[in-house]
């Protein structure tokens, strides 16, 4: 049986306060916990509908960028979703995360040519 819309909301809420708490908090342990939030397999996204996925894996993203430049272990995610994602709020997210990594690689092209192929409303 599937979670009902409240249970998927009460959860995405949830989820969004310990992003945001992980954040807040900037300590490796925390930098870990968001790192392993950017496997698309994590359990945080079990049953959840495909457009809160979205959101919630862009507010992680988001929090890895938060406080500097993006990790070197989260650029593949990143990379990731912005060659595949067909979601707005997530590839803006990408894209402005890419944007903070130390510095620009001619790899970068590709995945920036496929998110705008990728981009609703393109």
């Amino acid at each position: 049986m599937s979670p009902s819309l409240t249970q998927c909301e009460a959860r995405e809420a949830q989820f969004a306060a310990e992003v945001d708490g992980l954040a807040r908090s900037g300590d490796s342990d925390s930098r870990r916990a968001l790192l392993a939030f950017c496997d698309e397999r994590h359990a945080a996204y079990e049953d959840q509908p495909g457009p809160a996925v979205a959101r919630m894996r862009g507010w992680v993203l988001e929090a890895l960028c938060r406080a500097g430049s993006l990790p070197d272990e989260a650029l593949p995610f990143v990379l990731e979703e912005l060659e595949t994602a067909h979601d707005a709020y997530l590839l803006a997210v990408a894209a402005w995360c890419l944007r903070r990594y130390r510095e620009p690689l001619p790899s970068f092209s590709e995945p920036l040519a496929l998110a705008s192929r990728n981009a609703p409303g393109v």
